[in-house]
C-alpha cells in the first residue's frame, strides 16, 4: 500500500475542488492521509471516509506573521514525526500554499519522492508577489515530479527553473456545476459574457473597448466576477457589472443565459473558467496566449490578439456565422470526454504510485 501524505492548506474554494475531484476517484491502493486548513470554506465531510487532519493556518497577513512563528514550526514538527515512524512514502501537494516549502524540505530530507502539481508557474501580471513567487520556485526545484496542467506551463517552468525532476502534463477537469444547460439554442440578439476574478491579465478593458466598436446585435454584456485592483468599468448601456464573488448558483444562472463567452486575457496559463464554457458547450472568443488554445483546442474558439479591434472582430464574426456557432458548439460536446475526472485521477494516482520515479 503506498502511503501519501496530501497537503491542502489552501482556503479558497476552486482550487480546493480540484483537489477533492481528485482525491474522490484516487487509486485504491493508495492509503491516503489529508492534511486540511481548518479555515477552509471547503466542506471536506463530503468526502467520506478519509483519514482528514486539520490544522489552524491563517486568515490575513497579520495571522500570517504570528502563526507561522507560533503555529507552523508544531505542523512541522508534526510531518516530521510522522516521517520517523514511516506514515509517509510521498508528499502530494496538489495546490500552493505559503507553508508549503518546509514541508517538502522535510520529506526531501529523509529522500522521499515529492508530486507538486503547478497551476500557474509565474506570478500574473498584476499579481506579482515576490514572497510568492520565491517561495513557487523554491518548491519547483524542490520537487521530484511536477503536475503540469499544460504543455505550455510545463515549457515555462523548463525555462525559468532548472531542476531535475520528471514533468507531467495533465489536464484540468470540467468544473460541472449543477444545472447548467448545453448547447443551448442561440438567441437572435445574443447575451456576450465574461465571468471570473477581474484581475488586471484577465483584459477587461479590451473587451469593454472592444464592444463599443461593436456593429453587430447583441443584447448586453455581463461582466461577472470580484475586482481586485481599481478600474474604471461600471454598469450603463449594454454593459452588465456584477463586482461579487459569484457562488456556483449564481455562475449557472449566468452561463444559462450566455451565448458567447469571451476570454479576453492579457496573459494566461490555463483557465478554470474556460472549463465552465466547455461543459456547457458555449462558444468563446479568446486571445491566443499561453496555453489557452491547448486547453480547449482547435474548432472551439475564435482566436484572437489582445488588443479590442482583434476582440471585437472576434465577436463579430461569432455572431454574424450561426454555422460557425453550432459547430463550435458540436466540437466542445466531443470534447468533453477528454477532461473526464477519473482519467485524470488515474494519471495522478500513477505518478504517485510510480516507484521508479
Amino acid at each position: 500500500m503506498n502511503k501519501i501524505l496530501l497537503v491542502s492548506l489552501g482556503r479558497a474554494t476552486p482550487p480546493i475542488e480540484y483537489v477533492s475531484e481528485i482525491i474522490k476517484r484516487l487509486s485504491p491502493q493508495i492509503d491516503l492521509t489529508l492534511m486540511v486548513a481548518k479555515y477552509s470554506d471547503y466542506n471536506w465531510e463530503q468526502l467520506g471516509e478519509v483519514k482528514m487532519k486539520r490544522y489552524i493556518t491563517y486568515k490575513n497577513k497579520y495571522q500570517f506573521i504570528l502563526n507561522t512563528i507560533l503555529l507552523y514550526p508544531c505542523l512541522l514538527f508534526k510531518i516530521l514525526i510522522g516521517l520517523l515512524l514511516k506514515r509517509y512514502d510521498v508528499l502530494y501537494l496538489p495546490c500552493f500554499h505559503h507553508w508549503e516549502y518546509g514541508i517538502i524540505k522535510l520529506f526531501r530530507l529523509f529522500n522521499k519522492k515529492v508530486v507538486y502539481t503547478v497551476h500557474d508557474g509565474v506570478m500574473h501580471y498584476g499579481e506579482e508577489d515576490r514572497l510568492s513567487q520565491y517561495i513557487l520556485f523554491s518548491s519547483i526545484k524542490s520537487a521530484t515530479n511536477l503536475i503540469c496542467l499544460t504543455e505550455y506551463v510545463g515549457k515555462l517552468i523548463r525555462n525559468q527553473v532548472t531542476n531535475n525532476a520528471k514533468i507531467h502534463v495533465i489536464p484540468l477537469g470540467l468544473h460541472q456545476l449543477q444545472g447548467v444547460i448545453r448547447c443551448k439554442e442561440r438567441k437572435l440578439n445574443p447575451i456576450i459574457s465574461f465571468i471570473g476574478r477581474i484581475s488586471k491579465y484577465k483584459g477587461v478593458e479590451n473587451l469593454v473597448a472592444a464592444i463599443n466598436l461593436l456593429n453587430v446585435n447583441f443584447d448586453k454584456v455581463i461582466i461577472a466576477g470580484k475586482s481586485n485592483y481599481s478600474h474604471n468599468i461600471v454598469s450603463g448601456g449594454k454593459i452588465e457589472i456584477i463586482d461579487k464573488w459569484l457562488s456556483n448558483e449564481e455562475i449557472v444562472q449566468i452561463l444559462n443565459v450566455t451565448d458567447i463567452l469571451v476570454l479576453p486575457y492579457v496573459e494566461a496559463t490555463q483557465s478554470g473558467v474556460l472549463t465552465f464554457a466547455i461543459d456547457a458547450c458555449i462558444p468563446v472568443v479568446m486571445t491566443n496566449v499561453g496555453g489557452l488554445k491547448e486547453q480547449v483546442g482547435d474548432g472551439c474558439a475564435v482566436f484572437v490578439d489582445s488588443n479590442p479591434v482583434s476582440i471585437a472582430d472576434g465577436i463579430s464574426k461569432l455572431i454574424n456565422d450561426d454555422t460557425l456557432y453550432y459547430l463550435m458548439q458540436k466540437n466542445l460536446f466531443n470534447r468533453l470526454k477528454l477532461y473526464d475526472w477519473q482519467a485524470i485521477s488515474d494519471s495522478v494516482s500513477y505518478v504517485l504510485m510510480d516507484t521508479s520515479q
